[in-house]
């Protein structure tokens, strides 16, 4: 397993790493309305945003099994997307993945990085929270106003004394 920066001949793989990303989305909500419609667009967009110098590939025997970017902020960095293929998942890949950014954040001299899972989404929080993100900054809600939004709530945790969904 090797972690190497992105090379525009990755970008195929990368796109099909980004329709897993959407997949994995959906059957987290159980819902086909989250994820992108079109995963060559979005990985596109993706690496305008974000540069390609800001994107590494994990590599296994001359494939690309997973993909992390970073997004340069002023004076920190978020990571995203990152994603494993499935059948290399629970491998510590994204382990490695997340590594290479806090290396990465460490040598430009950030202060900060972010991350921002999916509420839902247990194995990456575990995983998150196992390599030092461990401190609650900031929760996104959502309010449904028209029917009942895009996915079924659950009960998830009390925060401030409250219940709430994800």
């Amino acid at each position: 397993m090797k972690i190497r920066p992105y090379r525009p001949s990755d970008a195929r793989a990368c796109t099909g790493l980004f329709q897993e990303l959407s997949e994995a989305h959906r059957i987290i909500y159980d819902t086909r309305t989250v994820g992108s419609t079109d995963p060559a667009r979005t990985f596109r967009a993706h690496l305008r945003e974000v540069g390609a110098r800001n994107t590494w590939v994990a590599i296994d025997s001359g494939r690309v099994v997973g993909l992390v970017g970073l997004i340069p902020h002023r004076g920190y960095g978020e990571v995203d997307p990152i994603v494993v293929t499935k059948d290399y998942r629970r491998r510590r890949i994204a382990r490695k993945l997340l590594q290479t950014v806090v290396e990465e954040a460490q040598r430009r001299k950030w202060k900060v990085l972010t991350i921002k899972p999916v509420a839902r989404n247990s194995v990456a929080l575990r995983t998150f929270h196992a390599m030092g993100f461990r401190t609650l900054v900031n929760i996104e809600l959502h309010m449904a106003l028209k029917g009942s939004g895009w996915f079924v709530p659950r009960p998830g945790p009390r925060l401030a004394g409250k219940a709430f969904l994800h």
